[in-house]
Formats: C-alpha cells, structure tokens, sequence
C-alpha cells in the first residue's frame, strides 16, 4: 500500500533530501579544496560511534577520526614544503598559507545516488558511486590516479541538522593512470626521486579494525555487487548499517 503524506510531510522531506544531498557533496568537495582540517567538526555526528571505513579497514570513534583528518591535513602541508624546495624560482617568496594545497589535486564526483529518509526521520541513509581522480605527490614524483568506487553513508539528524555517522568510502579501482585496471592496485613503474624522500615516511594513522570491506577489482575477481542500495525504513532498527 503506498503511504500518503501531506503537503507538509513532502516539503520536508523534500528539504532533507536537498540537504543530504548537499551535504554528500560539500564532504567530498573538500577534497578537492584541501580543507580535511575542518571536516570533522563541521560535518561529523558527535555520537560516539561514528565510524569511517575503507577497503581495507576502519577508523572508529571521534579521536580516530580527527587523527585521521589531521594527517591529511599535515600531508597537504608537507606536499607543499617539498614542492617550495623543488621550484624556489617560482614558490621561495610564497607564505605557507599561499601555498598551502600545491602539488595536488583530488576529485571524487559522485552520482547515480539512492537517498531513503526513515519514517521517524531520526536517521537517513545514501549511496553513490564515485567516478573519481586523483594526483598524489610520491617519492617517485607526482602521479595521477584513478579512483572509481562507492560512498555509502548512514546519515543522522542532531539538532535539525544532518550529519554523517557512517560513512563507507570503498574503491573498486585505485590504479596509477596509463597502467591496466585489470592488474589491481600497483606501484608506478617510475624512479624513485631523492628530492620527494620525505613523502615515504609519510604515514596515516593505523586504523582502529583492520579488516576487508571490498577486494579491488581485478581479472580474477569474481562479480562483486555493490553496497547494498537503501531501502525505505521506518527506525534504524529495521534497516542495515552502512558502519562497521
């Protein structure tokens, strides 16, 4: 039986829509505009079990997440030294706040989504697949990346504002760019530079549950559904969680 709404039960969750929407995008935008250092306390539940995974692990809790984003963001500050020292011609007279962001460029456009708001509206939840691409600064110099997969979020809703409390960022294809897809994750096959050493000490934090949430496609992979499509719900109860 299709349930009925009133006018104002549709504008509403109209406007929660819009405003998952949004908020999917603005998270993944920021990788691209390098701001990591804000993500956390400005997209992030506050609950105690927000949890961020990716294929090969998970970071659980809020101190796992900020160590997370802070990393990032010391990355991007390191990319930007290393880059200064390489082209002082054109950088030595540039502040570390101009120059912070140099040296790379990360985009993940996301599309196709499937959005389910719980009939409580206490919690929602989105998937999209990701058709993405990315430059990273190596020790082998820069090199560019694909990167094609899937964000799955559990979303929740804390003083009328959505937030994520899940998120699931797999890929399918993380492969340096020109190389074959069907080989799976590989190393470039460039020299490694000694001016970029530094970018080999470079280290994220361990994750809090090492475990795989999704093989990398390769020529032996068998046929791999994606995360499960959202479903309507009525409480969080009566549905899956995008979480570890």
């Amino acid at each position: 039986m299709v349930k009925k709404y009133t006018a104002e039960q549709y504008l509403t969750k109209f406007e929660d829509r819009r405003e998952i929407q949004n908020l999917a995008a603005r998270y993944v935008a920021g990788f691209l505009f390098k701001t990591e250092y804000e993500m956390y306390e400005k997209y992030w539940s506050r609950r105690e079990d927000v949890c961020l995974g990716f294929n090969d692990g998970w970071y659980v809790g809020p101190e796992a997440l900020k160590g997370y984003y802070d990393a990032l963001t010391q990355k991007t500050v390191l990319v930007a030294q290393l880059v200064k020292q390489k082209f002082p011609d054109k950088l030595g007279d540039k502040s570390d706040e101009e120059l912070y962001g140099v040296g790379t460029f990360g985009m993940k456009p996301i599309d196709t989504g499937v959005i389910e708001i719980a009939e409580d509206r206490q919690t929602a939840k989105g998937i999209w697949f990701v058709r993405g691409n990315h430059s990273e600064l190596t020790t082998r110099g820069p090199v560019a990346y694909w990167n094609w997969g899937w964000l799955a979020v559990d979303f929740i809703l804390e003083d009328e504002a959505w937030k994520l409390w899940h998120v699931l960022e797999v890929n399918d294809i993380l492969i340096p760019a020109g190389m074959k897809w069907a080989a799976g994750p590989q190393e470039p096959p460039y020299e490694e530079l000694p001016e970029f050493a530094a970018m080999g000490e470079f280290r994220l934090p361990e994750y809090s549950v090492r475990m795989v949430n999704r093989e990398y496609y390769t020529a032996e992979r068998p046929a791999t559904p994606s995360p499960a499509i959202p479903e309507p719900y009525d409480t969080f109860a009566d549905t899956f969680s995008y979480g570890i």
